[in-house]
């Protein structure tokens, strides 16, 4: 009861202050919102906006044109929420950066505002500015039951930010895996895998050279039995090569194990090894390029015994009755039984 009649007297005051336009920004919001931005959020501030102390945080995101419904969604304040939706503040109303109050809601993880939102006809798959939809931002910080939500109301998890990445990608760099393991039940992911639309080698990264990137060998593996392609390669090369260089030692022995190609390279003409060579110094730079000249080396070995089972000649002695010789040139093979070369 407190918690409505205080949300009910904001929503007066608001309003009042503001000629009744609902949708309106303020600098009172805005203050309001810096000063219980502490208390309120489950996920951090950005860092262009964790700079300002809380008495002048208010000056950075007023130029924002932050309105109640963000605020609300921000916060995870359902009860000024339901009072800002059944006064028909506008669902989708957008701050300067494109972000609507849905975008807010996901990023927080706030899944009671979210579903309010969706309920009220929030946009799921509209972009902010910078290309994110709100499943972009509850996949990057690992929101399970807001993705979850958000793909039951028709979110597409296969849609590109202004960074070339999709939620899955997102998922798959910061470690999210039960986010991950969920939108990889999504049938339209399974393009993503087969790197379906990309022609020769890829310009961005793929879900499994994020991981690999960042040492998340329970999202590689989940990658891998989910039928991702091991050795998919972009201009940078492959997992292995982004494992090497960012000094990943367990992924790179998981990869390897699960059967890369350690000689594939990049666009550079450069192995996994090269890189490694060229580009790092570090104390796991050493362990890497030893399992790497093992790996190369077991392949040396291994060439060498196909190719001498390929052509070893006692592999070939099968018995060809005279009859049948006189139409084949297999001395050699018949020096097996008789000991000499006819």
């Amino acid at each position: 009861m407190e918690a409505a009649h205080a949300s009910r007297t904001f929503l007066d005051n608001y309003c009042s202050s503001n000629n009744n336009n609902i949708n309106a920004p303020s600098l009172s919001l805005s203050l309001s919102l810096s000063l219980s931005l502490s208390l309120s959020l489950s996920v951090p501030l950005p860092v262009s906006l964790s700079l300002y102390p809380p008495t002048s945080l208010y000056l950075s995101l007023f130029p924002l044109r932050f309105s109640a419904l963000h605020h609300a969604a921000l916060t995870g304040t359902t009860e000024l929420l339901s009072l800002l939706l059944e006064a028909q503040a506008t669902v989708d109303i957008k701050d300067t950066n494109g972000m609507r109050p849905l975008h807010y809601a996901a990023w927080q993880g706030k899944a009671d505002s979210v579903l309010l939102l969706l309920r009220a006809g929030a946009s799921v798959n509209t972009p902010s500015q910078d290309g994110q939809i709100p499943l972009h931002l509850s996949a990057q910080y690992g929101h399970y039951q807001v993705s979850e939500m958000l793909l039951q109301h028709q979110s597409n998890p296969c849609l590109l930010n202004k960074a070339n990445k999709t939620p899955l990608d997102l998922a798959c760099e910061f470690g999210r895996l039960k986010v991950a393991q969920l939108l990889l039940s999504s049938n339209m992911v399974v393009a993503l895998l087969e790197g379906e639309g990309l022609d020769g080698l890829a310009s961005s990264n793929t879900p499994l050279h994020l991981a690999a990137r960042n040492g998340h060998k329970d999202i590689i593996r989940l990658l891998l039995k989910a039928g991702i392609d091991i050795n998919r390669a972009t201009k940078a090369g492959t997992s292995l090569h982004e494992a090497a260089l960012y000094g990943k030692t367990e992924v790179v022995h998981l990869l390897l194990d699960a059967g890369i190609d350690v000689n594939l390279c990049n666009t550079y003409n450069q192995t996994a090894l090269d890189n490694v060579n060229q580009f790092t110094t570090s104390s796991a730079s050493k362990d890497i390029k030893i399992l790497l000249r093992e790996a190369l080396g077991s392949l040396q070995v291994r060439a060498v015994k196909d190719y001498w089972n390929l052509h070893d000649p006692t592999r070939a002695c099968v018995f060809v009755p005279k009859s049948k010789q006189s139409h084949l040139f297999l001395p050699w093979r018949l020096s097996c039984f008789q000991n000499k070369i006819e």
